[in-house]
């Protein structure tokens, strides 16, 4: 039995709504197990020597004992001053920002490359679709329902691209406002650290200062 073109188009809306929505499903569920940042724009230093030693630590504790192991060098000279030890701190904060910043426009590119390709694929597909049609003896009814259909794939290709490009926007955002909220929990935890380290030196030099002769 042949399926009308109507009925066709419907089936197409129907399978094409399901996948995506499974596939919406999966990625939600993908983000909440998700950590805020990824590895490379944590504040801490190239460990992968060792790696192989630590290979059974799971990936979160794993960095965190990275960022200490960063904190615990950048406070490791008692006698450096708190403004030295603050722009340590801070250079390598705004170093992941920057590689962050520069990651995200890159992805941003790629997307947009795709997205236009894919656009230009999906005209000439249609382009061809319609030429080809058009060699081909229809009647009135016949031409009206292959053209509504033609418009119903065109709108349905333009509507799935900008609910993409919504998706990817919102990730990048996303990304941005994480790595914020991470740069300042380590903000707060690299202060406290700070008057704790600005305190102890103080009570070393006062007692190195007492035993001099």
């Amino acid at each position: 039995m042949r399926i009308s073109p109507k009925v066709e188009v419907f089936l197409i809306l129907f399978f094409s709504f399901t996948i995506v929505s499974c596939a919406t499903a999966n990625q939600n569920e993908e983000k909440l197990n998700a950590p805020l940042v990824q590895p490379e724009y944590r504040l801490q230093e190239d460990r992968k020597a060792f790696d192989e030693v630590r290979s059974q630590v799971p990936e979160d504790k794993k960095n965190e004992n990275d960022e200490l192991a960063y904190l615990d060098k950048i406070f490791e000279n008692p006698l450096q001053q708190s403004n030295q030890v603050r722009d340590k701190f801070y250079k390598l904060l705004s170093k992941k920002r920057d590689k962050l910043s520069k990651d995200l426009n890159k992805k941003r590119e790629a997307y947009v490359k795709k997205e236009r390709k894919d656009r230009d694929q999906f005209t000439k597909e249609m382009e061809a679709q319609r030429a080809e049609y058009k060699r081909k003896k229809t009647t009135s009814e016949e031409r009206k329902e292959f053209f509504s259909e033609i418009e119903l794939k065109r709108k349905d290709f333009y509507a799935n691209q900008r609910e993409k490009r919504d998706e990817f926007e919102a990730q990048v955002k996303d990304d941005r406002k994480n790595f914020e909220d991470y740069a300042k929990e380590k903000t707060n935890d690299f202060n406290a650290r700070l008057k704790e380290f600005s305190l102890k030196q103080k009570d070393f030099l006062k007692e190195k200062n007492n035993v001099q002769p």
